[in-house]
C-alpha cells in the first residue's frame, strides 16, 4: 500500500460524520509527525511513499474532536 486510499478514507470520514474543514496528521509509532494537511479535502490522495513499511497513525481532526486511527504500510 503505497498512498492511502480514497475508499479507506472515505469509510472513516462517513464513520466521522465530519461535515467541515478537518486536519490530517500521520505519525510513526514514537509519536513523530511524517505528514500534516491543514485543511484537508477528503477528495485528495494521501502519498505516502516517502515513508518506509510500517505501522503509523492517522489523527483526523475537526472543531468537536479528534479520531485515531491505525493503518500498515507495506
Amino acid at each position: 500500500m503505497d498512498s492511502i486510499n480514497n475508499t479507506l478514507l472515505l469509510d472513516i470520514l462517513n464513520s466521522l460524520s465530519i461535515e467541515d474543514i478537518f486536519n490530517l496528521i500521520i505519525t510513526n509509532t514514537l509519536g513523530e509527525t511524517l505528514i500534516q494537511k491543514t485543511n484537508f479535502n477528503p477528495l485528495e490522495t494521501i502519498d505516502v511513499t516517502e515513508i518506509q513499511k510500517g505501522i503509523y497513525f492517522l489523527r483526523i481532526e475537526n472543531e468537536t474532536g479528534y479520531k485515531v486511527f491505525r493503518f500498515l504500510k507495506e
